[in-house]
This record gives structure tokens, C-alpha cells and sequence, in this order.
């Protein structure tokens, strides 16, 4: 006689590993693994997207900053050298402009020590190259210390507030999260600070590692950097938060 077995449990479905990719309000996602344009020396000529292909370049040589893959701690970045290098594109149609909601999560390593170097260093500039328009994520030496920095431009105004309790310096997730009539901000897991202002952005020009047009170069490296689209709910912004922090290699 044959009997049956009971009490047994089927096997939970395996979760699917968190990528930005997934969110489908994720516009764009660069990663310093993949789309790759690289020359002598390992000289980033282009940078394409892995979720729709938009494409940053640099096609002087003097000006095109370096792939390492141990740049970021031991892993895969690019590094920027403070001098001219810079990755940009004519981003009209892109991303979110006027003041429709976007976010802006970049991991990068800044090298700067404001002991010895007090420039303001623009790591991601969004908008046309006019700072009462432009949204920028940058460094700022304030105090003799390195600070998170952002600019946000209403078109005649620009507030540019400061994230002043943590050190930056080496390696950090940014976070800028514009809304319409006011804009938050956040290093690492800090708790979000936000400076009112009505966002006038044109987004007709991106640029990686400084101004549009040059200046205020980026001194350290870069691995990914993902534009949002509209703006995360708290579940999908804790994700992304855990994803990026597992990947800034301290």
C-alpha cells in the first residue's frame, strides 16, 4: 500500500535582485562596466546608457577623462582629473525640465581637500550653462571643510545650499530630489534637507565632471549615474539607496 506525504511546503519563488533598471521611472542609468567608448590609455571617448542609449562624450583627447577598473575603491569608475576633463551632450527632451520632478542619484569619489584646494568642482550639471537655471551636484570648501553642495535655478533666482553635517570627501551616494516648488537633497543615508524654489530648468545640456562650456572641473571619479524621471516613492528610494551604497566599495 502506498501512502501520501503531508506538511510539505513549496519553495518560495527566488526574488529578482534590485536594479535601477527595473524602475520604470528610472530615464537613464550610466554604469562604468558597460557602453564604454575607450581610446589609448583607456580615454573615455563616449559613455552610452543601459536603459535608452543616451550617450555623454568627449572628443578633444586632452579633455577625455580615464576608465580604471579599480578607480572607485576597487571597482569599476572613471576618474576626472580637475583640470579639463569633462563628458557632456546636448540633452534637450531627455530628462525632466522646466519645473517637472526629477531625481539625480550619482556614486563618485571626490579628491579634493579643502586644506589645499577651495574651488567649487561641479561633478553633474543639468540645464543650459546658466546658473539661475541650471541644477548642478557639486563640491563647495566652506569653512576649510569639503561639503555637498547643489544649485537649483527659478530662472532669475539660485539657491545653492549646502549639506554641512558630513564630511565630503572620498567616496558618497548623492541624492537630489527637485519637485516642483522645492527641491530635496541627501548624502548617503542622511536624512533629506530641502531649499524652496520654483525649478525653471531648460535640460538642454548635461555634462559629467563640470560646467557646460568647461570650468569648475571635477577632481576624483565617477561610477553610476542614474536621472529619474518624475520622483521615487519611499520603497523604491530605499532600494536605490541600498543598491547604491553596497556599490560605493568603502
Amino acid at each position: 500500500m502506498y501512502g501520501y506525504r503531508t506538511g510539505y511546503s513549496v519553495p518560495a519563488r527566488p526574488r529578482t535582485a534590485f536594479s535601477p533598471l527595473l524602475l520604470p521611472e528610472v530615464a537613464e542609468m550610466w554604469d562604468p562596466a558597460h557602453g564604454l567608448d575607450l581610446v589609448t590609455g583607456n580615454r573615455v571617448r563616449a559613455w552610452t546608457g543601459r536603459k535608452t542609449g543616451r550617450t555623454v562624450q568627449q572628443l578633444a583627447t586632452q579633455q577625455q577623462p580615464v576608465w580604471s577598473a579599480t578607480a572607485m575603491g576597487g571597482g569599476p569608475g572613471i576618474g576626472f582629473d580637475g583640470i579639463d576633463d569633462m563628458l557632456a551632450a546636448a540633452s534637450s527632451g531627455w530628462f525632466a525640465s522646466g519645473s517637472a520632478p526629477m531625481e539625480i542619484w550619482p556614486i563618485l569619489q571626490q579628491d579634493a581637500r579643502a586644506a589645499t584646494d577651495t574651488s567649487i568642482r561641479a561633478a553633474i550639471v543639468y540645464g543650459n550653462g546658466n546658473f539661475a537655471n541650471d541644477t548642478r551636484q557639486r563640491r563647495n570648501a566652506s569653512a576649510g571643510a569639503d561639503r555637498y553642495q547643489i544649485t537649483v535655478g527659478s530662472g532669475t533666482t539660485t539657491n545653492s545650499p549646502s549639506y554641512d553635517s558630513i564630511d565630503f570627501v572620498s567616496r558618497h551616494v548623492l541624492r537630489i530630489r527637485c519637485e516642483e516648488s522645492l527641491t530635496r537633497y541627501a548624502i548617503d543615508a542622511s536624512p533629506l534637507a530641502q531649499t524652496v524654489i520654483t525649478r525653471n530648468n531648460p535640460g538642454t545640456n548635461l555634462v559629467f565632471g563640470g560646467l557646460v562650456g568647461g570650468g569648475q572641473h571635477w577632481l576624483g571619479a565617477m561610477s553610476y549615474i542614474v536621472f529619474v524621471n518624475g520622483l521615487l516613492g519611499d520603497v523604491a528610494a530605499a532600494e536605490m539607496l541600498k543598491w547604491a551604497l553596497a556599490r560605493r566599495n568603502l
